[in-house]
């Protein structure tokens, strides 16, 4: 959109760097059992996780980096941690969210219900994960990408 705008490349360059920075990435899992598989995480902890039934709550930072913000025992405390983070991160700010998930429809609708309650949602989707994300996380994902609106709605 932007090039077609009639943008300078710099200009792109800069706002594409600002929507990295600005832009949060958070999901839980159902199952610890795919970050295992893909070497994300160690089989131990996999099995320590399925014992204890911990639900992570991930973040993905600035650099593709993984750090886990918190755990829960239910997908529900999971994804109100989820929301709480978001609610922190971005105050009042008006956002685009989009709520991700493999199988989890349900919790996906329920997520966006949650974040129109408690966050200022300026534009919202819902929608399922593609089956190349899906390898490394598995189907049982549900999270969220957020973006600043005032970054992307001069984008057309």
């Amino acid at each position: 959109f932007a090039d077609k705008a009639g943008w300078a490349y710099q200009a792109i360059q800069d706002r594409l760097t600002k929507i990295r920075e600005r832009t949060e990435v958070i999901y839980t899992l159902d199952t610890l059992e795919y970050l295992a598989r893909g070497g994300r995480i160690g089989r131990v902890k996999a099995l320590a996780g399925a014992l204890l039934n911990l639900k992570p709550v991930i973040r993905v930072d600035t650099d593709g980096k993984y750090s886990t913000v918190t755990t829960g025992r239910t997908l529900g405390k999971s994804t109100k941690a989820i929301t709480d983070h978001l609610a922190e991160k971005y105050v009042n700010t008006p956002l685009w969210v989009t709520v991700l998930h493999g199988r989890f429809a349900e919790k996906a609708e329920a997520l966006a219900e949650e974040f129109k309650e408690k966050l200022n949602i300026a534009k919202l989707e819902v929608m399922r994960i593609s089956p190349v994300l899906g390898v490394h996380t598995g189907p049982g994902i549900v999270g969220a990408a957020a973006v600043p609106m005032e970054l992307m709605e001069d984008l057309g």
